[in-house]
């Protein structure tokens, strides 16, 4: 019942913003980068965020929800903060990037009381090179779901999966049901906006507070040894593999790849079909049919956890650079640095 409410609340917001927004002309304006061609309002996010938010204060109140993991979400209210400025403010890579490390960097505490990560030939990682592993790797995400949230309906379809993935893989949920349930619904409303053809994109504030949420919420399920690692690392591969196999791509063919652009596989799918739907049909499939089963054999068999994250993964990887490099055109070309030098 209570979800339910947290979904009602998120859909008033989000009603409310978009009416606000249309008013004012806070528009995502098209351009040769992206993938939409109607002016469309963005900051949509905004809804999900102050719903789950407030929701997870009065948990706290409530004394259901533990000091600690409220004080864990509210990284994800600085990065959606962050998000709503460069939303309205475009602001530079550099000052993004330094405000999502310093939220990490908050994190250390939390980061060190994670479990030894077990890797390939019986090895375990742990100490300060896990933390730092972790750290980054959930510096990674919430970059990750801020690279994929470019076609209608991705982003937020690809959420709602992995939540409802982790809760499925966790041997016991506890607390984090009720967040879990919640987020769930609340994105799920947001999705009714965003579905294509979209009325409403959910910006940065909302794809960077997703990234980080998806994340920290699957690390406190390894902390309390209900979940594994791999188990959730292969849950987010559909969207990590294509925005690595991206990125690895864009510095190979040399220049400025941390510029906007629409080479994700996802972007050149979506312009080849000519249909956001479909693309996000053929993501979810991929979901249902490799990484849900993969994720699965992984938390029934961690012995072998660490090589089914490699089978889950680098084929998606592969199949992502190859897919790309068939489908780009000349005019889909990372942009080359000109020299200074004279």
């Amino acid at each position: 019942m209570e979800a339910l409410l947290v979904a009602l609340f998120c859909a008033l917001i989000t009603a409310a913003w978009l009416s606000f927004a249309r008013a004012r002309t806070l528009l995502d304006m098209p351009n040769n980068r992206s993938s939409h061609r109607v002016p469309t309002v963005t900051s949509g996010g905004v809804g999900f965020v102050i719903a789950l938010g407030a929701y997870a204060v009065w948990l706290f109140l409530e004394g259901i929800l533990a000091a600690q993991t409220l004080w864990l979400l509210s990284g994800g209210a600085a990065l959606a903060l962050l998000g709503f400025l460069d939303d309205r403010l475009d602001l530079s890579f550099k000052r993004r990037l330094l405000v999502q490390m310093a939220v990490m960097m908050g994190l250390w505490t939390f980061l060190d009381t994670l479990p030894p990560l077990p890797l390939w030939g019986g090895l375990l990682l742990s100490g300060w090179a896990l933390s730092l592993l972790m750290g980054l790797a959930l510096l990674w995400l919430v970059n990750a779901f801020n690279f994929m949230d470019g076609i209608d309906g991705l982003a937020a379809s690809e959420f709602i999966f992995c939540i409802l993935l982790l809760g499925l893989l966790a041997v016991a949920l506890g607390q984090r049901s009720y967040l879990l349930l919640a987020a769930v619904l609340a994105v799920a409303v947001f999705l009714l906006f965003n579905r294509p053809p979209a009325r409403l994109f959910m910006g940065d504030v909302g794809s960077y507070f997703l990234g980080y949420l998806v994340g920290i919420l699957g690390l406190l399920l390894v902390r309390d040894k209900q979940l594994g690692y791999w188990s959730l690392f292969i849950s987010l591969s559909a969207f990590t593999a294509d925005s690595t196999a991206t990125l690895l791509g864009r510095i190979h063919a040399g220049g400025l790849w941390y510029h906007p652009h629409r080479t994700h596989l996802y972007q050149l799918l979506a312009t080849r079909w000519g249909s956001h739907g479909r693309v996000c049909l053929l993501y979810l499939a991929v979901n249902g049919l490799w990484v849900a089963p993969l994720a699965m054999l992984a938390q029934n068999y961690p012995a072998w956890a660490s090589l089914l994250g490699l089978l889950a993964w680098i084929p998606l990887a592969l199949a992502v650079g190859l897919l790309r490099n068939r489908l780009m055109t000349a005019e889909d070309q990372v942009p080359r640095v000109v020299s200074n030098s004279k």
